[in-house]
């Protein structure tokens, strides 16, 4: 799935322009199984959304995500 694919079929962006100032921040990135998206203390910036794949997180003392598979993220 390209970057204009997932704004248009997933989120449902139609709008030209609105498509073509998402797509200078949006990026598609897979990952390997294991990749840690955010750690502990870390104030994340960028939204990442799972496209396929499964994460999981740990909430707390030891607050972070990894990758349970490869997975693919838009970031």
């Amino acid at each position: 799935m390209s970057e204009l694919d997932f704004l248009r079929n997933v989120l449902g962006l139609q709008q030209e322009d609105l498509l073509a100032e998402a797509l200078t921040v949006c990026k598609i990135k897979n990952v390997p199984k294991g990749y840690k998206l955010f750690d502990t203390g870390e104030n994340p910036t960028p939204i990442c959304l799972l496209v396929n794949g499964v994460f999981r997180g740990y909430f707390g003392a030891f607050s972070w995500m990894q990758t349970e598979t490869k997975s693919q993220i838009v970031w």
